[in-house]
């Protein structure tokens, strides 16, 4: 957190949707700031739809946090694409969470 608050004006993803620094509910400093998003990636469906009540899905990546697992796994792309599809996005709010936000951060001078 510390790295974050001496970084004002850096756009900055808080990965899981917060759960792996204590949770989403420890995440409520970085509700108010448009540098702040959080990613899908690992977390419970009941964390992200938190954070989305707080910053809307302006502000939600899609995420799939896989990187060299084995089978058996939890975390491939397509479960973690069903977890956030069970929120019932309609079709804009999904574009943003699985596109347009993250495109708009990397392609962004200044955001």
């Amino acid at each position: 957190m510390h790295f974050v608050t001496q970084n004002p004006t850096l756009n900055v993803i808080i990965p899981h949707a917060g759960q792996a620094k204590g949770g989403s509910r420890r995440m409520t400093g970085f509700f108010d700031d448009s540098h702040r998003l959080f990613d899908t990636a690992v977390a419970p469906l009941e964390a992200i739809q938190y954070v989305l009540h707080q910053v809307g899905p302006e502000r939600i990546i899609f995420g799939s946090d896989v990187s060299g697992t084995r089978m058996p796994v939890f975390n491939f792309p397509h479960v973690e694409r069903a977890t956030v599809r069970q929120l019932d996005f309609d079709e804009e709010s999904l574009r943003l969470i699985f596109a347009d936000n993250i495109e708009r951060l990397v392609n962004a001078e200044t955001w």
